[in-house]
């Protein structure tokens, strides 16, 4: 038995690892950005093994807020900021997407 063997198997029996991870793979974890400057900040969605399903989300997730921001920009003013008369109306979704910055996915490798 190789040694690498001996420290999956040892890795998965003290539950840090799952059975079919490898050492040479790598972790991709889908975020997203809210704000600029002071109040910027970045939340984790999920993390993956699987390159293809990060790409998927963040391809998916980019559209999605896009065709939203796309939508509720008609409630723009000149200014880029919301119209007076939509304040009461459209206000808290409209902010929520334009605070919104794009997903975006960050490989890390395991050592």
């Amino acid at each position: 038995m190789k040694v690498k063997d001996k420290l999956d198997k040892r890795s998965y029996l003290l539950g840090y690892v799952d059975a079919s991870i490898a050492f040479d793979k790598k972790i991709y974890l889908v975020k997203y950005s809210t704000g600029e400057y002071e109040d910027y900040r970045e939340e984790i969605i999920f993390a993956t093994f699987d390159k293809q399903k990060a790409i998927k989300y963040v391809y998916k997730f980019n559209n999605i807020a896009d065709k939203w921001r796309k939508y509720y920009s008609k409630y723009n003013d000149d200014y880029r900021w919301i119209k007076d008369e939509y304040v009461e109306k459209y206000f808290n979704r409209w902010y929520i997407l334009h605070e919104l910055n794009n997903c975006k996915y960050q490989e890390i490798d395991i050592r």
